[in-house]
């Protein structure tokens, strides 16, 4: 799914040529160690070479789960973009699914972490996750994961601006695992493609994933209920994304059986101001509701009244693996320096 770039033409290409001399200088004295910092337990990055939408918060939830499960004591530090009220989008989505979940929501992550750490319940957490982290080396981390969405090709891309790479592709070879997501939406020959293309710049564990909903949380009255996927089926609603991708997202609203009365894209992080509701309950007339995404719902439910007699439906939505799990897990069991070749670390 081809984007416009933020700057087309000679003038994108040329700002381009400079903005890849400064992220080959910073990340020059990244390598050689140079204004990095390593805390005393392990560090899994998570984070993706493009602007917007590559999946990678199903990602980070994933892994939150599974070290979870492992009996590991994670945390999340974030920068907490486009906070509304002072809190992102993203936390409050974590802090919904994982309520006793340590969050740092800081520009200053390093600072953060260090506060955190200071406090009793900081004092127990055993492992960072840094969300969207591969671009913030100041922290050293024991293993990076890069998230790469199959329906946008970075090797279809180029740096920003005359493209939405924030690094190359040869950055790849930092990687650790790297997570390709949405290959269901992208197609089996796109992805194979996409998974060789990798795997030529650099030999790492590939997972292959797609996006699944595993329940639909559907608000209706002031009353909140979960109902499985079906409940989507033959219904006719307007679906909304403020998200990266969002066509990415009215794609998986049709697979499941919506009959789509319309759509409103807004951009990545959009705050849902009083005007972008009214534009949804504008274009939800006559329909039987809207669909959002988390990310929206977290900042729409706060026009409660506005919406009371709108009916919202919000899927969860996970990754899963179709390929590559055991090898990719086994590689990030490995910052516990407890390599093993099951599901356990």
């Amino acid at each position: 799914m081809k984007r416009e770039p933020p700057l087309p033409g000679i003038l994108g290409r040329g700002a381009a040529w400079v903005y890849s001399k400064g992220i080959g200088f910073r990340n020059q004295r990244f390598d050689n160690r140079k204004g990095v910092v390593e805390f005393d337990r392990p560090c899994i990055s998570v984070g993706n070479l493009s602007t917007g939408g590559t999946g990678k918060t199903p990602v980070v939830k994933w892994l939150i789960a599974k070290l979870r499960e492992a009996g590991h004591d994670p945390c999340i530090a974030m920068r907490g973009y486009k906070a509304v009220n002072g809190v992102s989008d993203e936390a409050q989505e974590y802090a919904q699914r994982w309520p006793d979940l340590p969050l740092v929501v800081k520009a200053d992550r390093m600072r953060g972490l260090i506060e955190m750490f200071g406090t009793e319940r900081g004092a127990k957490v055993d492992s960072i996750v840094l969300d969207d982290g591969f671009q913030h080396r100041q922290i050293f981390r024991q293993c990076d994961i890069v998230v790469i969405d199959a329906t946008r090709s970075p090797f279809e891309d180029a740096l920003l601006p005359a493209g939405h790479l924030r690094e190359p592709v040869e950055s790849l070879k930092r990687a650790d695992v790297c997570i390709v997501t949405r290959t269901d939406i992208a197609g089996s020959a796109a992805t194979s493609q996409l998974v060789g293309q990798i795997s030529n710049i650099h030999t790492c564990p590939i997972m292959v994933t797609r996006h699944q909903w595993g329940s639909v949380r559907v608000i209706e009255n002031g009353a909140a209920r979960n109902e499985p996927v079906d409940v989507l089926k033959g219904k006719r609603l307007v679906a909304c994304a403020g998200i990266g991708n969002p066509s990415a997202f009215f794609e998986q609203v049709k697979r499941a059986g919506v009959q789509v009365s319309g759509t409103l894209a807004l951009p990545d992080h959009d705050p849902f101001v009083r005007g972008t509701v009214d534009r949804l309950l504008e274009l939800a007339r006559g329909s039987e509701g809207v669909i959002l995404t988390e990310k929206d719902w977290v900042k729409a439910q706060r026009w409660g009244s506005v919406i009371a007699g709108l009916a919202v439906y919000c899927p969860s939505v996970e990754i899963a693996v179709v390929e590559g799990e055991a090898v990719g897990w086994q590689r990030i069991c490995q910052v516990f320096d407890r390599a093993t070749t099951d599901e356990t670390c």
